[in-house]
C-alpha cells in the first residue's frame, strides 16, 4: 500500500511484532517520535498511540528516583534586594528627539 504524505509517495513497512517491539522500546527510550515511530512499525499513529499505552500498563519505568538530591537556590540568595526599575519604552507612533 503506498501512502501519500507531502507529495511523496512511500512504501508503508509491514507490521511485525518485531517491529512493534523496537517502536515501543523507541517511544519509552524517547528514541524516536511518534509519527517516525507509526512510519517504522507501518501503523497509524492513533493505532500506534493505543498499541503503546497497553504496553505502558504492563511494563514499570525503569528509572530510578534518587532522595539525596542537590538543593538548587531559587535566587534568594543571588542577586541585589532591590529590583532595578526599567524605563518605560515611548509609545511607538511618537518619536523621540
Amino acid at each position: 500500500m503506498l501512502l501519500r504524505s507531502w507529495r511523496v509517495l512511500k512504501k508503508r513497512n509491514k507490521t511485525t511484532p518485531e517491529n512493534v517491539k523496537e517502536a515501543h522500546e523507541a517511544l519509552f527510550h524517547a528514541k524516536m517520535n511518534l509519527p517516525n515511530a507509526a512510519d517504522h512499525c507501518g501503523m497509524t499513529q492513533k493505532e500506534l498511540k493505543m498499541t503503546f499505552f497497553e504496553y505502558l500498563k504492563y511494563n514499570a519505568p525503569n528509572s530510578q528516583v534518587t532522595e539525596n538530591t542537590t538543593t538548587i537556590s531559587r535566587g534568594k540568595e543571588q542577586g541585589t534586594s532591590k529590583p532595578v526599575p526599567i524605563p518605560p519604552r515611548p509609545f511607538p507612533g511618537k518619536r523621540i528627539s
